[in-house]
Parts: C-alpha cells; structure tokens; sequence
C-alpha cells in the first residue's frame, strides 16, 4: 500500500454530513471513503478521456474509411452480381 499523507480540506456542511452518513453506514472512515470516491473519479476521467480520444480518431479517420469504402464498392458490386448469376444457374 503506497504511503499515505495528512491533507486538510474544506467541504460544505452538507458533504460532509453526506460523507459521514455514507462512511457509518459502510463502516468505514471518512479517509475511506474520500480515497474510494476518489479512485472512482480518476478512474472515471480517464475513461471519459479515451472515450473522447477515441471520438476524435473515428471523426478523423472517417473521410480516410469512406474514401476506403467508395475504392472497393465497385469489386463488391462486382462480386454480388457474380454470386447471384452463379446462384440464379
């Protein structure tokens, strides 16, 4: 377990009745509670990040894929047409 560090921070009243609601009812401390919610939260970020990442290479990539996609219509057009006529024999 990485060492862990003494850090004072201001909440709202409200938070912290929440916080103290929530670590009594799982039984943990508040310090618990706070490393969980915050694990979540960068977790979280950092998948919201790739999936905003990922957003941006299919746009990006979309003009490249229907050039792809418009080179090879006419061969697959083509093959349609001869696994048809070889269906309709």
């Amino acid at each position: 377990m990485p060492t862990s560090k003494r850090i004072n921070i201001l909440i709202p009243e409200n938070l912290l009745n929440e916080l103290d609601c929530i670590a009594a009812s799982k039984q943990n401390t508040r310090s618990e509670l706070v490393e969980e919610a915050l694990d979540f939260y960068f977790k979280e970020n950092k998948r919201q990040l790739f999936i905003e990442q990922m957003k941006t290479g299919y746009t990006e990539m979309a003009d490249v894929n229907l050039k792809i996609a418009d080179d090879f219509r006419e061969i697959e057009d083509e093959a349609d047409r001869e696994i048809i006529e070889k269906i309709m024999e």
